[in-house]
């Protein structure tokens, strides 16, 4: 019986007009044991989409069943796929001096480096770029998307009464 892997897809996004934002992932294992879907959204002015790419596949791998799986992360986040390649400690230099400025991207270098940390946890990961709002992708992108939306009706209705 081939081995069991672990299969993460993830997406994030921002609407910067209603100043919300979300993510969401899709985690599947190839012998059908485990399935968890899970989206969040949260608002502000001070966030990016960045942001929402590393929460989203931070979050996903926190909810793993297990580390010592074989995990393929497929995520269309050039922002994430780009910090991982780098050499940590460069990057977070690089980052800190040039988005110092930028208030709105500290929550993203923040989940950046989370992210790296729990990276370190697996026996064996890869991450893979997906083409954006494609394929396995474009499930969890389009729900994301309507999660978000229904997000903002709830918020704004609220905001009327």
């Amino acid at each position: 019986m081939p081995e069991n892997e672990l299969i993460i897809y993830t997406d994030g996004s921002y609407f910067p007009k209603s100043h919300c934002g979300g993510f969401g992932y899709v985690i599947t294992d190839t012998r059908h044991t485990f399935s968890k879907k899970e989206f969040r959204c949260d608002f502000g002015p001070m966030i990016s989409v960045a942001y929402f790419e590393f929460m989203g596949v931070l979050t996903a791998l926190q909810n793993v069943p297990s580390t010592k799986l074989k995990t393929f992360v497929y995520t269309d986040s050039k922002n994430v796929l780009g910090y991982l390649k780098m050499d940590h400690e460069a990057m977070i230099e690089n980052a800190n001096s040039k988005l110092r400025r930028y208030h709105r991207f500290q929550r993203a270098v923040s989940a950046a480096k989370r992210l790296q940390k729990h990276v370190g946890r697996f026996s064996d990961i890869g991450f893979y770029k997906t083409r954006s709002h494609t394929g396995e992708n474009l499930e969890v992108h389009d729900e994301l998307q309507e999660f978000i939306k229904r997000r903002i009706e709830e918020i704004d209705n609220d905001r009327k009464v």
